[in-house]
């Protein structure tokens, strides 16, 4: 069993607004964050289980955000304070010869404690106080399972195997005022294979239900996510 504790201070440097028409908006400062992590690393019946846990806060300060205080020139100003905390859990299970199980799942909760940004509706700066970060699903898992049968029955040799996943991730936001999103989705993944000590022959399928989503998204800009996708991959090595 292992309890551990860590705390790390990050950093992101400053910079100018060469576009900026009011001079004390031509500097930005530094954005800067404060990260808690407790967790417990645990195993069970003869390493056959393996289960992990862990509970994290971050607090984000003077977050830099590309906005237009004015409606028209886009500036990056520190104008958000964050906060997100949550849990991780991992979970890898042997329940049979060849067999393994895996399963994450994490849960947070982000939220801006201040978020000062130009609303055009009202044409007037607004604090978005307790909106979501964007790109950041409060809930995402991943299940898969993977069976391996190995020919040599003493030693490593030619095996051949076969994985099933699947990953959900909740709904999250493209903008900071929370007005676009996208719902939860589901991806489901193949991949089977002939594997030998220096090679590894497969074949496999992402997103097997051609599930239709947008992967990224900010002002302006979204990413589709790739539909279904199959092919072969050979891999040697020396």
């Amino acid at each position: 069993m292992l309890l551990y504790g860590s705390y790390a201070r990050g950093f992101r440097a400053g910079g100018l607004n060469t576009n900026a028409t009011d001079p004390a908006q031509v500097p930005y400062a530094p954005e800067n964050s404060d990260n808690f992590e407790i967790g417990w690393k645990n195993m069970f019946f003869d390493h056959k289980l393996k289960l992990n846990l862990t509970a994290f806060y971050l607090e984000q300060h003077n977050q830099q955000i590309s906005t237009a205080m004015d409606g028209i020139n886009a500036l990056i100003l520190n104008v958000g304070e964050m906060r997100n905390k949550g849990l991780e859990l991992e979970l890898t299970a042997l329940p049979v010869k060849g067999l393994q199980i895996d399963w994450n799942a994490s849960f947070s909760r982000a939220r801006y404690s201040s978020l000062l940004l130009y609303s055009a509706d009202q044409n007037a700066v607004v604090n978005f106080k307790g909106n979501q970060p964007i790109n950041t699903p409060p809930l995402s898992s991943m299940l898969a399972a993977q069976y391996t049968y190995n020919f040599a029955r003493s030693k490593p040799g030619l095996s051949v195997f076969g994985r099933g996943e699947y990953r959900y991730l909740g709904r999250f936001y493209f903008d900071f005022i929370n007005g676009l999103s996208q719902p939860g989705y589901t991806l489901f993944n193949f991949k089977t294979g002939i594997t030998t000590r220096r090679f590894e022959l497969s074949g496999w399928m992402r997103n097997a239900s051609n599930a239709k989503y947008v992967a990224y998204g900010s002002f302006r800009s979204f990413m589709l996510g790739s539909p279904k996708t199959y092919g072969t991959t050979f891999t040697a090595k020396f």
